[in-house]
Formats: C-alpha cells, sequence, structure tokens
C-alpha cells in the first residue's frame, strides 16, 4: 500500500518483556531438520544514523520430540559491531559470536535479540543453527541438522523524515524524526514505544494512500491531505493496550481541518482502515485513555496543529478534513 561453543559461559538475562516480542514471530521462516522452523528478522528494518540496530534469530519446535541441546554459531557481523546479545534462554558469549540455548521442548520457540551498533548504511548479521554445537566449518558427519539464518538492516540519514531504532532497557521510549515543522518539512511524526526490546521506526512519507482503488478500502468521506505517516512497531505487532502517535501538521499541508475538525485516517494489516475521530477521555489518575483508538487535536502556533492519537495498530495515518 505503500512505498515502501567453545566459552559460552556469559549469560545475558533477557527481561519479561523478551517472552512478549518472541510471539510475534514474522511471516516467512523456513523449516530445517522435521519440526524445526527458524525465523529471522531485523528490529526494526530501518534505523536513523546514529541510532542502535538489531536483529532476532529463532527456531520454534513445531515437532513432537525434545530437541536436547541448540546452538547458534558463526555469527558474523557486517557494517555493524556487536553490542549485547539478549537469548530468550541459555547463554551467548561475550563477542555474540555465538549462543548456546540448551533444551528446546514441543512448542516452544527459542530466541535471541543481537544489538548493533552501526558503522556503515547497511548492516547485515549472518549465523547458522545447529543441533550438534559444531560451526559450520567443524568436520560435523551429520545431515539436517544446521541451517543458515540472516537478517539486515538499513540505516538512514534523512533524520527530517526517518527515525527508527531497537528500543533497549535504557528507558527511552520515543522515537522519532524531525519536529520542526516549516515549509520545507510540513510533517512529523513520532512514536511512544508500548515496550522495551522491540524495533520501532517512524517515516514521512508522500505516497497517497490508495484507498477506492482495487483490493484498498473505500475512501473516507472529506478531504485527505499532507503527507502519510509510515509507522512500524514490533515488526507490525498489535497492542491491545494501546501506544501513542504524535503527528505534526504543518500549516502549508493543512486543507480543511482545524484543531476541532481534525481526523486521522488509518489503515493497516491486510486491507483495513478506520477514521479515527473519537477524542480521547482519560479517567481521573490514568494516563491511558478509556477507549481505543482516540485522538487529542492542539494548535501549537503559528496555524500548525498536533494530533495525539493512541491506536492498537501499525500501518499509515494521513491528515482528514
Amino acid at each position: 500500500m505503500i512505498r515502501r561453543p567453545s566459552g559460552r559461559g556469559v549469560s545475558l538475562l533477557a527481561t519479561s518483556t523478551l517472552l512478549a516480542l518472541m510471539l510475534l514471530v514474522p511471516a516467512g521462516t523456513s523449516a530445517a531438520t522435521p519440526g524445526l522452523v527458524q525465523f529471522s528478522y531485523p528490529a526494526p528494518a530501518t534505523v536513523a544514523e546514529g541510532e542502535l540496530a538489531a536483529v532476532v534469530f529463532g527456531v520454534t519446535n513445531s515437532g513432537k520430540s525434545t530437541v536436547s541441546q541448540l546452538f547458534l554459531d558463526d555469527v558474523f557481523y557486517d557494517g555493524g559491531t556487536f553490542l549485547k546479545a539478549y537469548p530468550s534462554q541459555g547463554s551467548c558469549t561475550a563477542d555474540g559470536t555465538s549462543c548456546t540455548f540448551g533444551q528446546l521442548k514441543p512448542k516452544k520457540s527459542a530466541s535471541v535479540i543481537l544489538v548493533i551498533t552501526p558503522t556503515s548504511a547497511a548492516v547485515s548479521v549472518t549465523g547458522t543453527f545447529n543441533t550438534t554445537g559444531l560451526g559450520s566449518g567443524s568436520d560435523d558427519a551429520s545431515h539436517g541438522d544446521q541451517w543458515d539464518v540472516a537478517a539486515s538492516v538499513s540505516v538512514s540519514s534523512d533524520t527530517q523524515d526517518v527515525g527508527g531504532r531497537f528500543i533497549d532497557l535504557d528507558g527511552n521510549l520515543l522515537v522519532q524524526n524531525s519536529q520542526e515543522l516549516s515549509d520545507t518539512n510540513p510533517h512529523s511524526t513520532r512514536v511512544v514505544a508500548p515496550q522495551t526490546l522491540i524495533g520501532v521506526s517512524v517515516e514521512d512519507g508522500t505516497v497517497v494512500v490508495q484507498c477506492g482503488e482495487e483490493g484498498y478500502p473505500a475512501c473516507p468521506s472529506g478531504t485527505l491531505f499532507g503527507e502519510t505517516s509510515i509507522i512500524h512497531v514490533a515488526q507490525g505487532g498489535a497492542f491491545p493496550d494501546g501506544f501513542q502517535v504524535v503527528i505534526g501538521f504543518d500549516r502549508s499541508e493543512i486543507v480543511g481541518a482545524n484543531a476541532n475538525s481534525l481526523t486521522i485516517y488509518h489503515t493497516y494489516g491486510d486491507g483495513e482502515s478506520e477514521v479515527i475521530d473519537t477524542k480521547c477521555s482519560f479517567a481521573k489518575g490514568s494516563s491511558t485513555p478509556k477507549s481505543l483508538p482516540c485522538l487529542t487535536v492542539e494548535n501549537i502556533g503559528g496555524g500548525d496543529l498536533q494530533a495525539t492519537i493512541w491506536t492498537t495498530h501499525n500501518g499509515v495515518m494521513r491528515g482528514l478534513g
């Protein structure tokens, strides 16, 4: 719709939020030995220059037998340097080149978040899962018990329109592009991440939402205006408790809307859409709205508007007047 193990003794404990992340396994996984399915993805796919990147490598045991030992070996970092690892179980080496997950029972998953400091415009990470503890360069006479994984992250220098990073445990949940509105930067987007240990990115786009065309939702009544806000939180995961998106509109892009009438057209998932026009209301002492989705809109001076939106979904948002 838019453009868009020797020495395995170093234990790095993941927090409970990591367990939630491991449920967000994207499409595109592939099978190795019977019953074992690997998954790998960037978190997020694009980060802003100077921000942390991360990839997730994992295995789901969809079979009926317990895997006695699971390993990740020969991890190689191209375009970035390893910073830290968050395994869901077991431990990883201090240099991030291998991990030992231990036993993997049926219907369970084991995975690791590998956090990277980018040193170029693209980061690529590769590795090999196996059940023997032997890297790909070892003399392994068995067959079908090792398979390769890979994931890559783009690093954008376009800080005006792009923001993105891995949300580490430092307490900083804010991801944003340039918030300085002007005729040359008429749109801004920021997200308050709903949890740590996930990837979040935002981007201001110029591609018009293709509502009304075949395969797309019907267009809403009113006038769609301005740039689009493209939001990726945890590989498209839905968050029932919601998260906050803040969109700034410079007066130069506003058509037919003011602080009282501005609403948001939101497309997400597989062709789903909604008009967010309910004003947020809060119970006394609560920072979370009573119902979602909702928004509040305010004048921020000079004819510019700012919409604070609470939503449970990723997707694309555009002003509606």
